[in-house]
């Protein structure tokens, strides 16, 4: 069976419903587990069609039998939902928890409520809080769910010796984190485990394994969700070195910075994460726990707890991670650290890849502090989060700028980029909010502002010269989407009635194919036309009978006269018989009752078959019937029967019986006769052959007689004679030659179509027709061919109210259903239908579809000129406002190219969509600037949102599905240009917004992060509300101003910067940082080399003059921790 599209689909989708479906029903013996839970979405699937008895029935019509095979196949019942439909376990707190319920029932009593209220209004606890409230026994809520999918969770694997006990539970400690079944399988067959491993949940794998060894039906948990002893000491195994290796690398991290991790303790303890992320700590502090964890893991991989390489250690321990955020430093730390620490605990060196790995990353980190592009440095991964794309860099921003100013003639003004536009970090951003957005200082503040507005100034000064020398001017172009789209549709439309006349060519030429007549009843007329019957009556009268009368009758006279012929054969004239085998089935009718005789004769159909019948009886009594019983006047004689006699009997007999099919009983009669007769008739020719044997002297045998009959052909000529004359009778006497003299001429061809089968390449009835009609070799064939034809053409493909797809579509179905009949009528003409189900379903239907399609589409989108769509009113907005999905899927694309191939000649159209499509661009990307009417400003988000919404980065969608492919060619001869400046125009606002900073609790630690450990020594020490704690807190203030003040120029000149960050690196001797910030000629940069200049870096202190800026390694250290 064909199988369309459409139906495959349609199976797909109710497949897909009934899995999801199926995937929510419980297992019988459990109501807990689903089958969503145990099995996976293409097992669902699966089950579904096995399960349902209608998908099933559609799976076999569209798949083939190894494809149903391996879908019954496909589900593992045993394994895979088997040991899951077994029955919950009750879980009793009371029986299993005696201690923990007696505090729970003494704590809801009356007087447990009361202490409880009691200590609460002595406390200062939350409002949720109860005191007193018993905490409930660890993973208890974890034991519940376990016991309701019908494991047993107080039952633990365990061993027969305590050895394997502690080995086993060892090597899980050193094992990692998430085990799967295959890890625990590796430790357990190392301890002589043999059986299966399976989750408790398959959807939930936290709740833990279970262990069934073969041979028993008993199945123990890997790890009960209760705590032990053993748990305890596998914690210790699993937690201590990360722990170990944690506390020591972020004290080691944290000694530069002990003031700021004081300072968020302080605050907030939960903010030491995010704090350390922005001033490098966390990064030290996560390659500790990750380094702990790395000794674990590589002491686990030596102890056989594993067999995961040393990649995989590292990966899993989390080590690349943590060093890509940890810094050069510590990245050179772990270089030489990690290959010592594997080489010495397994006694192998570490991969190559490793170096590798390393290297990438201390390019990525250096790249990343050097604010350079990680994209266009050709790194596989950036620190900054850039995963596909390219972010662009300022330098392609001041190229744009000159080229606009060259274009215009118009001076611009230099884009001075912040730290935090330039590098696009979140520290940068949060340096710059505090120290210079907000800072202290208003010279700063301002000096920091008049950047800004000029970057502004730049933006607006870009966009204007975008809109003005790139592409069509906005300001003199009337192009507007009302007016092109006019244009547009009456394109639309030429190109729909080209489809529309491609569409109605093709059922043309179908029509063209047939060879038609002026009326379908041409074949009844043909046939049941009433012509001269020339064997009754003579000129004065005549006699008529049909067409179709005539040529049935001619169709059976040579087969007649062949066996006329075979008849009169001299050597058969002499031959008589008797009546050996016709006197049983003769006598059986004569003793039919006479009341059986009367109604046989009072229900024949025709005064012919009563008097056939009444030639048979005789008039005399029956005189022929009783010869055939072999019965005389005087009793029985031999009736002499020649073989003319028996055949004329034989004859109307079956006449009889053949128009007479509802007289059961006489029929019956005649037909045992009539064999009775053929019986005699071979007899007498038997006879004769066995004389004409005997007269030769041959010995009569039964197979001599054979051979003898074959050899001479004696009786060959009356036995195939008579065959053919059989077959030419039954076949003209078929049903289909009375039915056919029973319709009116007009309803021959609906009777020769309704005997059609659907499907079948046969049509038997029409056959029998046809055949006599051929054999015949009259002109009625044509003409019912043409009657055919045109009924086709009239009914089928002349249908006025119908598309050329719905009249492909009956035709088809037609074809499927007539296809049997018409090749019966049409022979080797059939081939003017130009039918083969596939070739047509690919070659006419599927093109009529993909036509009206997109007719249907061009419609839909762009309207027509006959059918405008109201709701289309800007055919331009409508293909640039297309949805994210459509976009996705590259529907969009289609609907561009289409657009752009309507108007390739049409020069003036092109100059209108382009001016349309510009702007639109600019209509998106602005919004009413708030706190001033009429005013318009950039809104970043909508200009982000229109080049990035439903389009994806080269990298990841290839050239195709861009917001340059797409926006490019709507935008004219100058599109290309028009989108590079337009994408570095986004790359300049998105500067100028900077990235997300962090909270204002974050942000104040920071704010904080100048203060000198002074600070936390003076609160343990020095009186407050004191004259000398006033002085202290006096210098104190100035220190922290001139700190900030020096962070602050530092962040806005990247000179400065550079070389505060080399100096810090150990780049640039500090005689040269000096001189080099004496030259500066700031007040905060003259201090800080004051500072240095009389800085003891043995004491750490300043012992020349009196501290009027921060220590320099707390200022270093604090503005340049953010990038290391």
């Amino acid at each position: 069976m064909e199988v369309t599209q459409a139906q495959y689909d349609a199976f797909i989708a109710q497949r897909d419903e009934a899995a999801k479906v199926l995937g929510t029903q419980a297992l019988t013996n459990n109501p807990n587990v689903t089958y969503e839970q145990i099995l996976s979405p293409q097992e669902l699937q699966s089950a579904a069609i096995i399960f349902s008895p209608e998908l099933n029935a559609s799976a076999t019509e569209i798949f083939d039998a190894n494809t149903l095979t391996k879908i019954k196949t496909s589900v593992d019942w045993d394994n895979r939902v088997k040991p899951y439909n077994k029955a919950p376990i009750e879980y009793d707190m009371y029986e299993r928890h005696p201690e923990y319920m007696k505090q729970v029932d003494y704590f809801n009593s009356g007087e447990g409520q009361q202490r409880s209220q009691e200590a609460f209004a002595r406390g200062n606890y939350p409002d949720d809080y109860r005191p007193l409230e018993p905490q409930a026994p660890f993973g208890i809520e974890k034991a519940k769910k376990i016991a309701t999918l019908g494991f047993e969770p107080s039952k633990e694997l365990t061993f027969d010796n305590f050895g394997d006990q502690a080995g086993f539970r060892s090597k899980i400690g050193l094992a990692p984190r998430r085990l799967t079944k295959e890890d625990i399988k590796y430790i357990g067959d190392q301890y002589g485990l043999d059986g299966t491993y399976r989750y408790i949940n398959p959807s939930d794998p936290s709740l833990g394994l279970v262990f069934k060894a073969k041979g028993s039906d008993e199945e123990q948990l890997i790890n009960t969700p209760y705590v032990t002893a053993e748990d305890t000491y596998k914690f210790l195994i699993n937690e201590v070195p990360a722990i170990a290796g944690d506390i020591a690398l972020t004290v080691y991290g944290a000694k530069k910075f002990e003031p700021l991790l004081k300072g968020a303790a302080a605050i907030n303890p939960g903010l030491i994460k995010r704090t350390g992320q922005v001033l490098g700590i966390s990064g030290l502090s996560a390659v500790g726990a990750a380094g702990g964890d790395f000794l674990r893991l590589s002491a686990g991989y030596v102890a056989g707890a594993h067999d995961r390489d040393f990649m995989d250690i590292l990966k899993e321990s989390g080590m690349i991670g943590s060093l890509a955020f940890a810094g050069t430093a510590a990245i050179g730390v772990a270089t030489n650290i990690i290959p010592k620490m594997w080489r010495n605990i397994t006694g192998k060196d570490v991969p190559n890849e490793f170096y590798e790995k390393i290297d990438n990353l201390m390019k990525q980190v250096r790249a990343s502090e050097a604010g350079i592009n990680p994209t266009k440095a050709k790194l596989t991964t950036s620190s900054d989060g850039i995963l596909y794309g390219n972010a662009g860099s300022v330098k392609e921003i001041q190229d744009a700028i000159k080229l606009l100013s060259e274009r215009t003639g118009k001076e611009f003004k230099q884009y001075n980029p912040t730290l935090a536009s330039a590098t696009g970090r979140l520290e940068a951003a949060d340096l710059e909010m505090v120290f210079l957005k907000n800072a202290d200082d208003p010279e700063l503040a301002a000096l920091y502002q008049q950047i800004k507005l000029g970057n502004q100034q730049v933006i607006d000064d870009f966009l204007r010269a975008l809109n003005e020398e790139v592409g069509p001017n906005l300001a003199t172009s009337g192009a507007t989407g009302a007016t092109t789209s006019g244009g547009i549709r009456n394109l639309v439309e030429e190109d729909i009635l080209a489809f529309e006349d491609t569409s109605r060519a093709a059922i043309t030429s179908m029509r063209n194919n047939l060879i038609g007549a002026e009326d379908p009843a041409l074949a009844g007329q043909t046939l049941l036309k009433q012509v001269e019957d020339v064997r009754a009556g003579d000129s004065m009268f005549p006699r008529t009978r049909t067409r179709l009368n005539e040529i049935r009758e001619n169709y059976i006279k040579p087969y007649n006269q062949a066996w006329s012929d075979a008849l009169n054969n001299p050597q058969y004239a002499d031959l008589t018989t008797g009546a050996g085998f016709t006197r049983t089935p003769a006598t059986s009718w004569s003793k039919a009752s006479k009341k059986e005789s009367d109604q046989l004769l009072r229900s024949l159909d025709s005064k012919e078959s009563k008097d056939v019948l009444m030639q048979m009886l005789g008039t005399e009594g029956g005189a022929v019937l009783k010869r055939l019983q072999g019965l005389g006047k005087e009793g029985f004689e031999n009736p002499s029967f020649t073989l003319q006699e028996l055949n004329n009997a034989r004859v109307v007999l079956n006449d009889f019986a053949s128009n007479n099919p509802n007289l059961k009983g006489a029929v019956q009669y005649a037909r045992n006769l009539e064999r009775g007769i053929e019986k005699q008739i071979n007899s007498l020719i038997d006879d004769g052959a066995k004389t004409q044997m005997e007269a030769q002297g041959i010995k009569v045998t039964k197979n001599s007689l054979r051979d003898f009959k074959q050899q001479t052909g004696y009786g060959e000529d009356l036995k195939s004679a008579w065959a053919n004359q059989k077959e030419a009778i039954q076949l003209s006497n078929t049903e289909v030659f009375r039915s056919l003299n029973q319709q009116q001429p007009e309803k021959v061809v609906d009777f020769l179509l309704g005997s059609s089968t659907s499907g079948s390449n046969v049509n038997t009835r029409v056959n029998q027709l046809m055949t006599v009609l051929r054999k015949e070799g009259s002109d009625e064939v044509l003409d019912i061919q043409k009657g055919i034809a045109t009924y086709v053409q009239r009914n089928i493909l002349d249908q006025a109210d119908k598309t050329p797809l719905q009249i492909a579509r009956d035709y088809r179905e037609f074809m499927k259903l007539h296809r049997g009949t018409l090749k019966e009528i049409f022979g080797d003409n059939y081939k003017m239908f130009d039918f083969n189900p596939k070739q047509f379903q690919n070659n006419v239907i599927k093109q009529l579809e993909q036509t009206e399609t997109t007719i249907a589409r061009m419609r839909a989108r762009f309207g027509s000129a006959t059918n405008p769509n109201p709701s289309a009113a800007n055919v331009v907005e409508l293909l640039l406002e297309t949805g994210k999905t459509q976009k996705l899927s590259g529907q969009v694309l289609e609907d561009q190219r289409y657009l752009m191939s309507l108007i390739k000649n049409n020069p003036e159209l092109k100059e209108q969509i382009a001016a349309v499509t510009k702007r639109y661009i600019n209509q998106s990307i602005i919004k009413p600037k708030q706190g001033l009417a009429g005013g318009t400003e950039i809104d970043p988000q909508a200009l982000n949102r229109l080049l990035t919404e439903g389009f994806g980065p080269l990298d990841v969608t290839g050239p195709v599905l861009t917001f340059d492919n797409f926006i490019t060619p709507l935008l004219g001869k100058e599109g290309k240009e028009y989108i590079n400046l337009f994408k570095t125009f986004n790359n300049l606002v998105q500067r100028e917004i900077g990235p997300a900073t962090s909270s204002a609790a974050e942000q104040s630690i920071l704010r904080e992060a100048p203060a000198t450990k002074i600070e936390y020594i003076k609160k343990f020490i020095i009186p407050p509300l004191t004259q000398f704690g006033r002085r202290v807190n006096a210098a104190e203030k100035r220190i922290n101003e001139g700190s900030k003040r020096f962070i602050g120029e530092m962040l806005l000149d990247p000179d400065l910067f550079r070389m505060t960050l080399n100096y810090a690196e150990g780049r640039v001797k500090a005689q040269n940082f000096i001189r080099f910030l004496t030259s500066y000629g700031t007040v905060a940069t003259q201090d800080l080399a004051n500072d240095l200049d009389d800085y003891d870096i043995e004491t750490k202190t300043q012992p020349k003059r009196k501290v009027t800026t921060p220590l320099t390694e707390e200022v270093v250290d604090t503005a340049v921790g953010a990038f290391q």
